[in-house]
């Protein structure tokens, strides 16, 4: 048995500007200094890389992502302090929602067997079981 959320901020009425693609691009820019080459290990355009960019900072309000124009010396991008406080804060937002549904599954939902394995997955990309009251597996 697996519980797999996947969790996204939107405001009232608009598209979603933070969520596992959103957290994952801003990852991938972290980790290769490279909007394009973040999109390209997301199997993403570079335009919708642009455009989830742009609804992150529209959502928040804030700059996210930090670029530097291309050139002689090369250009290339970064998360602003802001960007990586936002991934930290999402990443640890989901990890507790899905401790919360993992410890918290009703009975019904876990396919009646008490040592089924229960494991938790979605956009902190995190899995583990949760061991049942009677020590065994869920």
């Amino acid at each position: 048995m697996e519980v797999n959320l996947k969790l996204r901020v939107s405001r009232r009425g608009e598209r979603a500007f933070m969520g596992p693609g959103p957290a994952d691009l801003l990852r991938g820019i972290a980790r290769t200094g490279s909007i394009r080459k973040a999109a390209a290990g997301m199997g993403m355009s570079y335009v919708k890389a642009l455009r989830l960019i742009k609804d992150i900072e529209s959502g928040t309000g804030m700059k996210a992502v930090e670029r530097r124009a291309g050139g002689p010396g090369g250009g290339g991008s970064s998360l602003s302090p802001f960007g990586q406080g936002l991934v930290r804060a999402y990443d640890a937002w989901a990890s507790r929602v899905l401790d919360f549904a993992v410890s918290d599954l009703p009975p019904e939902l876990s396919c009646g067997s008490r040592r089924a394995g229960v494991r938790r997955s979605g956009s902190a990309g995190q899995s583990r079981s949760r061991p049942s009251a009677s020590g065994g597996r869920r």
